[in-house]
């Protein structure tokens, strides 16, 4: 991919409700960056910013969130007759690392991990060699009792040498639908149960099959260290230049058992759910009327998640009940 885009400081600046509705500041600016296909691909400047500076740097400031007790709205897409048109349910896992399958093992641009973005995994499959002249036998998936486990575990040194990416020292694993499914609007939506751990890095997210970047859509991302936060995002160029807003949430513990996070996507807003409650909603900006593919991984470090310590325990596990999509009244994408 060699499209690249202005990036968001992603461990910096966040907006969340105040109690009259308002938004507020968490943090200071530390990083800004240029992002290709995904994450990043560098940071070029340091600097702090107060509330008043966020519009120079032409976020998005109409985001806005209302949390679990707080007006929960919840939305049903089965209930309005809305039509299913993705559904995992994990029973077994149709998973390889190119076309014909209905999950693929690597980005869409054939690359293991975005070393750019500080990860420190790489995201392998069974059919991964490294610079082995026959696979390694590396599987982070694992199927059982209908939950799709993608598993996180530290690379010793002799598995190191093989992997044929000096900065990977740990084994993860990435599913995308980037050739077998894409869709414009709907209701997007995961069950899971997220690894808690300083530098676990979770997500599910949703990337446009043409390789540009933006647009993007972040259902959630969560850091290990506080797995009471979610963070939903959405990134666009609808004026040709980057613009990106992340809304920090509170929510119950995403690591002690299972739990729903949803995104309605319609032609006017983007609005995310976590176990059926309405937890923040944002207009959509122009360039994201176009289909997308989702994203399922588990990285390991990086610039935002921050690297594991000595409290982090391997192996690590993200656990999948189920993915679901369903189409937009009267689209066909």
């Amino acid at each position: 991919m060699l499209e690249t885009g202005v990036r968001r400081p992603r461990d910096s600046w966040t907006a969340s409700a105040d109690e009259d509705g308002g938004l507020s500041e968490h943090g200071r600016m530390k990083h800004w960056g240029f992002r290709g296909a995904a994450r990043w691909v560098g940071v070029v400047a340091v600097a702090a910013v107060a509330v008043s500076t966020v519009a120079a740097y032409r976020y998005h400031s109409d985001i806005s969130q209302a949390g679990p007790g707080r007006g929960c709205e919840a939305f049903d897409p089965s209930a309005q007759g809305w039509r299913l048109t993705f559904e995992d349910d994990f029973d077994s896992l149709d998973a390889s690392d190119g076309a014909g399958s209905r999950w693929q093992t690597q980005f869409l641009w054939q690359r293991r991990r975005i070393a750019e973005n500080g990860e420190a995994q790489l995201y392998a499959d069974p059919s991964f060699a490294g610079t082995a002249a026959t696979p390694l036998g590396l599987n982070p998936f694992a199927v059982e009792g209908g939950i799709l486990t993608i598993s996180a575990s530290e690379a010793d040194a002799s598995l190191r040498a093989k992997l044929g990416d000096n900065g990977a020292r740990y084994i993860s694993g990435l599913l995308t639908t980037a050739h077998s499914f894409q869709q414009m609007y709907g209701y997007f939506e995961i069950r899971a149960r997220l690894p808690p751990g300083r530098g676990l890095w979770p997500a599910f997210w949703l990337l446009p099959p043409d390789g540009t970047w933006p647009p993007e859509i972040d259902v959630f991302e969560m850091f290990g260290q506080d797995p009471k936060t979610i963070y939903v995002s959405t990134h666009s160029a609808e004026t040709g230049e980057h613009k990106a807003v992340t809304q920090r949430v509170r929510v119950e513990d995403t690591a002690d058992r299972f739990h729903s996070f949803g995104l309605h996507w319609t032609p006017e807003q983007l609005t995310w759910f976590f176990d059926g409650c309405q937890i923040a909603k944002t207009r959509l900006p122009a360039d994201l009327h176009r289909p997308m593919y989702m994203v399922l991984n588990l990285a390991v470090g990086g610039t935002w998640a921050t690297y594991p310590d000595k409290t982090t325990r391997f192996p690590a596990e993200f656990m999948i009940d189920y993915v679901r999509a369903y189409a937009w009244r009267g689209n066909s994408s």
